[in-house]
């Protein structure tokens, strides 16, 4: 439990004596609400092997390429693995609670109930990868230089800090100018710790192939451009054997290798060139591994649970575009879309639909609105779609057979309602009085399958669809400066949302190159209700909040939400083995493998 101490200050004024209390809570962690699932003494989290051997290698693969190992450059390709392996941060966060962070390189946590300041105490044990010591003068530099040159996400996540300072050599204390930003000081935690020595000389926002010095577990043995990375442990890693860290990262080295296409990877999973595969193709899944390595055990294959909040996995309308401004269209697209149909042609019916922004999650929307979230809503009423207040999201369905007629006319009566006409077969829109096109654009043509029947269908409602697919570093560049129609993204969400959905949904980032707000969305009523979630004073207030948002956002029909899983498809050479718990809010997988541990002996019996 966290200690609290009430100090009593006191003030004279010109007839009186005025004194207030103040509680000073200082903690081995930090959770934005309620209180954290490990005592101070804890010593590794549950879903951990706390003797796993060390030692070996693992073997990871990635699509695309890369040319930069800065990962806080918004120029360049960005190794996709810099981030995890290299940079530690002033807290843990716990993989089986909600929004908890525990000490890392801040050992602990002292801070005000009203919330206007937190002090991080470093461990004095802390160290760069160069042996150098890590102290509060590089951490108020980490702050200063994200916020400056950072990127936008940065900016945003940590917009209500006004500044700072180093009190100590190991004591850094941040002034917070929205006390009521509850997720703030929780969020801090996530600050990557920089070496000042190293980046106050070098220009962070150029992409750069030299290898930085790193507060992370790893450093970078060799780098062969857009191809093939090779990390090495950092040498007696300081932080290998405290609470927050011990069990986890435990190979020598681990090597991350590109590849162009989906298909070629999993060729060379199967040949034995790495060693791990994250497979998010149904139909790969249920005939790709059907080979003798599989049925003998050289490769297990195995279906972990997953219990993360889904966010959104949907095709992304860019509102930028003039065309797809319209509610009405991007309604009828929906309509045209047959999730049943796909699911069980397509993808095995390994699916669920997606329903919401948060889907998987308490955040998540359901039915008509509560009192308590009307309340909210209506202070905004002349901003949001009338459907929000009395009617509940729902989406198209159909039998499964592949025929889409029924939903098909739904889409050309609000179309029509909506102005549209055909016009040789076309549809034309009522504002150029052009015929309406839409251009998909992926990096891959995994979704190939998905799309065509889409378009086809589309097709019957005038609209000239095509799916294109671009070169992958093509694609990034093409998403980043938001040079799209629609593409397929996910949106993730945490189960405590917070300064984040400024990042997703915020005004102010519509035209920040780089930031997630990939729809083009620009609203007052989402911008003031985002607020309301960072300002929740509790759980439930950040559920309705929540909410709320997560109703304006479905019936603008911002984007066709499609579909998810509960569980990870994973496949990996027989040669590790696993922590008898795995973390249950392990976003993507992430972190998985690296809680697991090379297995000397099995490593043998594969080779025999």
């Amino acid at each position: 439990m966290p200690i609290r101490t009430l100090f009593v200050f006191c003030a004279t004024l010109i007839l009186s004596s005025a004194c207030f209390a103040e509680t000073i809570i200082k903690s081995h962690a930090i959770s934005t609400h309620g209180e954290p699932k490990y005592s101070k003494n804890f010593t590794h989290f549950e879903y951990v092997n706390p003797d796993a051997p060390q030692g070996g290698t693992l073997r990871v693969a990635e699509i695309g390429t890369f040319d930069s190992l800065n990962p806080f450059s918004l120029k360049g390709r960005a190794e996709l693995n810099t981030l995890l392996l290299m940079q530690d941060h002033l807290m843990e966060s716990s993989l089986d609670e909600p929004s908890v962070h525990y000490g890392l390189i801040a050992q602990s946590v002292e801070y005000t109930d009203s919330r206007e300041w937190i002090i991080f105490h470093l461990n004095p044990k802390a160290r760069f990868s160069d042996g150098t010591p890590i102290t509060a003068e590089d951490v108020v530099f980490s702050f200063d230089i994200l916020m400056k040159d950072g990127g936008p996400r940065y900016k945003l996540y940590w917009a209500d800090i006004e500044k700072a300072e180093a009190l100590s050599k190991h004591s850094v204390k941040f002034h917070n100018k929205n006390p009521g930003n509850t997720e703030l000081f929780t969020i801090l935690g996530q600050v990557p710790v920089l070496p000042k020595h190293y980046w106050a000389s070098r220009d962070i926002t150029k992409s750069t192939l030299e290898i930085p010095v790193s507060s992370g577990p790893y450093t970078v043995k060799s780098v062969d451009p857009g191809r093939k990375i090779i990390y090495q442990k950092v040498k007696d890693y300081w932080a290998q054997d405290i609470p927050s860290r011990k069990g986890m990262f435990n190979y020598e080295h681990i090597e991350a290798t590109y590849y162009k296409d989906p298909d070629v990877r999993l060729e060379a999973f199967k040949a034995g060139e790495f060693d791990i595969q994250f497979e998010g193709t149904a139909k790969n899944w249920a005939t790709a591994y059907n080979i003798p390595a599989v049925k003998s055990g050289k490769i297990i294959k195995v279906e972990i649970p997953d219990q993360n909040s889904k966010g959104m996995n949907g095709l992304i309308f860019n509102l930028r575009k003039e065309k797809l401004q319209s509610p009405a269209l991007r309604q009828a697209i929906n309509y045209a879309f047959d999730f049943e149909w796909t699911n069980k042609n397509i993808f095995y019916n390994a699916y669920s639909r997606t329903d919401s922004f948060f889907e998987n999650s308490p955040m998540a929307s359901q039915g008509t609105p509560s009192a308590e979230e009307l309340s909210i809503l209506n202070k905004y009423k002349k901003n949001i779609p009338e459907d929000v207040f009395s009617k509940a999201y729902i989406q198209p369905t159909t039998d499964g057979s592949g025929n889409n007629r029924k939903n098909l006319k739904t889409a050309k009566a609000i179309l029509t309602s909506a102005g549209y006409k055909i016009s040789n077969g076309k549809l034309i829109d009522p504002k150029t009085k052009q015929p309406v096109t839409l251009e998909i654009i992926e990096s891959s043509s995994v979704y190939e399958g998905l799309i065509n029947p889409w378009i086809a269908n589309l097709k019957k409602l005038g609209i000239d669809a095509n799916f294109r697919v671009v070169d992958a570093s093509q694609y990034i560049s093409r998403v980043k400066s938001f040079d799209y129609e629609a593409t397929i993204l996910g949106i993730p969400q945490s189960l405590s949302p917070g300064n984040e959905q400024r990042y997703y949904w915020g005004s102010n980032t519509i035209d920040q190159e780089g930031s997630r707000n990939y729809m083009g969305i620009s609203n007052p009523a989402i911008d003031a209700i985002i607020e309301l979630v960072i300002n929740a004073k509790t759980h439930q207030e950040q559920i309705t909040a929540t909410r709320a948002l997560d109703r304006i956002l479905l019936h603008s029909h911002f984007a066709v939400p499609l579909h998810h899983s509960d569980k990870f498809r994973v496949a990996y050479w027989n040669k590790f083995s696993r922590p008898e718990i795995p973390p249950k809010y392990d976003y993507q997988f992430i972190y998985g493998p690296y809680f697991w541990w090379h297995d000397t002996k099995k490593a043998a019996d594969l080779k025999k």
